[in-house]
This record gives structure tokens, sequence and C-alpha cells, in this order.
């Protein structure tokens, strides 16, 4: 069984807490304890502040390629629901595209080759 690192534990603990949140205040507005409706209209900002999280996560656990994914993603859900800059679902779909190819192309150039382990020795002889 693979031991999980406490970075992991962490992100996975913070998550969990994230998601119990959502479901709390969703339930209380469900419940009319109080109205969420305006507050509701940006929750794009959640892949944003996760985004951030990810970038200024500690050392071990820091995505900051994955963050910068997730905060371009909020920003394109946000400028979609706030029609900013009269952008759409409908008008601005193609933009994901575009995203994806930037993905695939920062990986790409960014790539890090890993050494094959070969009988329990760095190498690739055998």
């Amino acid at each position: 069984m693979a031991t999980r690192g406490r970075g992991e534990g962490l992100r996975q603990a913070t998550t969990g807490l994230l998601i119990m949140a959502v479901g709390v205040v969703l339930l209380l507005d469900q419940q009319g304890v109080f109205e969420i409706g305006s507050v509701w209209r940006w929750w794009p900002l959640l892949p944003v502040a996760m985004g951030i999280w990810k970038i200024t996560a500690p050392r071990e656990t820091r995505d900051a390629p994955g963050g910068a994914e997730l905060i371009v993603f909020g920003a394109w859900l946000l400028a979609c629901t706030r029609h900013w800059m009269g952008l759409s679902f409908v008008n601005s779909w193609p933009l994901v595209f575009v995203g994806f190819g930037v993905r695939l192309i920062v990986k790409a150039l960014t790539h890090r080759p890993t050494a094959k382990v070969v009988g329990g020795k760095e190498g690739g002889h055998a």
C-alpha cells in the first residue's frame, strides 16, 4: 500500500472542508436561513481561489501550472457569467480550445524526462 505525503493529505482535507462549506451554505439557503442569491453569482471565484492556493501552497504540494490553469478557467467563467467585455458561453467557447492548446504547448516545452529505473538502479542499461 502506497503512503501519502503530508501535503497530499492536507490538500484532500482542505478540499473536503471546502466542499462541506459549500454544502452547508447551500443547505442554509435552501432552508431559508439566509439568501445567497447575490453572493452565488460570484461562484467562478472558487476555481480562482483554488488556483491561488495551488500556487501559494507549501513547496511539496505546490502546483503552479495547475493553479494558473484554474485561475484562467475561473476568470473565463466569471467573464462569461457576468458578461464582461460582451463575453458569454455562446460566443467564447472557442477560447476553451485555445486554452487547451496553450496548455499542451507549455506542458511539452516544460516537460522534464524522468530517468528509467532498471533493476533498482537508475539508468537505461540492463
